[in-house]
């Protein structure tokens, strides 16, 4: 019984050195990737680099979200699929600055 109890002592002892030395490292690799974070995100307008050391690439911009709402709603007890959306607007006519004559063609 002693020589189990020894033995379960020792891999204890053991399993919390290695504890201890996995904390460390992954003490150490989170302030890596702070630092690697950090500096993945230095451009020309946050550091001291010159304009021409930035990426070729333009920053994708934020989408901004749709002004439009949902598609025209009707009631579930209308029984009737909702109708898709369609403008108010109508055409004002002709276009201006064609001439009505214009066939489309290119200058011979």
């Amino acid at each position: 019984m002693r020589s189990e109890l020894a033995q379960v002592r020792a891999e204890l002892t053991a399993a919390r050195g290695e504890i201890a030395e996995l904390k460390a490292e992954s003490a150490g690799l989170r302030a890596e990737n702070a630092e690697l974070k950090r500096r993945l995100g230095m451009n020309s307008k946050n550091s001291s680099k010159p304009p021409s050391s930035d990426n070729l690439a333009k920053p994708t911009p934020l989408r901004k979200p749709s002004r439009q709402g949902p598609s025209t709603y009707r009631s579930p007890a209308s029984g009737l699929p909702p109708s898709p959306r369609r403008s108010s607007r109508t055409s004002s006519g002709p276009l201006r600055g064609v001439p009505p004559v214009h066939g489309g063609g290119t200058v011979p």
